[in-house]
């Protein structure tokens, strides 16, 4: 079944992603959310795995490139989230260095994200540098528990009205890494400013989440018009308790130093929006106007 969405929600599958894709505005952000949500604070679902994401531009001289980054993700049986992550050399040398926080770039890339819901606070650990901060966010573990299934919001986007501009399809299910998965594929048609593209598919995302352990396992987005793509999937999957260490601030690690500044996604400043995992997102249909 094939439908099409309001304006409100143009572009908002298929921004995100530095594909050549326009920008979009607030609203169209709440939308991307609501379709690639985070994986939840969930309790009594363990699992670790990897999510690997590679990218494919072309240049216009017709040259290939291929990025991949792996982050590695663990959930434990109380709800709590650890995300650790590399960040390119390219990345530590583009922020403003202090004397407080100079070192090695090879010592910086390495980052951990931990949400802890159920003790309201979240955590990040830079172990080149053996420190770590701590905020206290005030939940209280209320929302742990999942009170619809993770994919609902599909059904949202998929039963609304149907104005031009991004047409959503039912994937129906499938098998990714031994769980079952729902699918959802957003199609954004090209406008009037886009040329001999008005009316043509320019960006498409397709979007697999399992609604057993409330996490995306597949998320592909492709730009007709550049042949790039960006694959987010995950993989070596295991259903089983982490190892509790890695919830853990290491022993010796200097905790919310006065002489370094907090990492951005503590402080808000972030724009890569790492907020901490929480219930689905609301209905599509409390999202803002445009």
């Amino acid at each position: 079944m094939l439908i099409t969405v309001p304006m409100r929600a143009r572009l908002a599958l298929l921004g995100v992603l530095a594909l050549g894709a326009p920008a979009i505005s607030t609203a169209q952000k709440t939308y991307t959310n609501t379709i690639d949500a985070k994986p939840m604070s969930l309790t009594d679902k363990p699992f670790t795995a990897e999510r690997v994401t590679r990218s494919v531009t072309h240049s216009e001289s017709g040259n290939k490139e291929t990025v991949q980054r792996v982050e590695y993700i663990s959930r434990d049986s109380s709800g709590r989230i650890r995300f650790e992550l590399r960040r390119t050399t390219d990345d530590v040398a583009a922020k403003p260095e202090t004397e407080a926080i100079k070192t090695a770039n090879e010592e910086l890339p390495l980052q951990i994200l931990i949400f802890d819901r159920a003790k309201g606070r979240t955590i990040s650990i830079q172990p080149g540098m053996h420190v770590a901060w701590v905020k206290e966010t005030g939940d209280n573990g209320d929302s742990l528990e999942q009170p619809r299934p993770f994919s609902a919001h599909f059904d949202g986007l998929l039963g609304m009205r149907p104005p031009p501009g991004v047409m959503f399809e039912d994937l129906g299910t499938r098998n990714i890494v031994g769980i079952e998965a729902r699918g959802i594929k957003g199609t954004n048609l090209g406008r009037e400013k886009d040329g001999e593209w008005q009316g043509r598919p320019i960006l498409e995302t397709e979007v697999w989440v399992s609604d057993d352990l409330a996490i995306t396992l597949l998320k592909i987005v492709r730009n007709c018009k550049t042949n790039g793509e960006n694959e987010t999937s995950i993989l070596n999957l295991k259903q089983e308790e982490p190892e509790p260490s890695l919830f853990e601030i290491p022993a010796g690690y200097t905790i919310n130093p006065d002489t370094m500044p907090q990492p951005g996604w503590l402080t808000g400043s972030d724009k890569a929006d790492r907020k901490a995992p929480a219930s689905p997102p609301p209905s599509p249909g409390t999202a803002n106007q445009d």
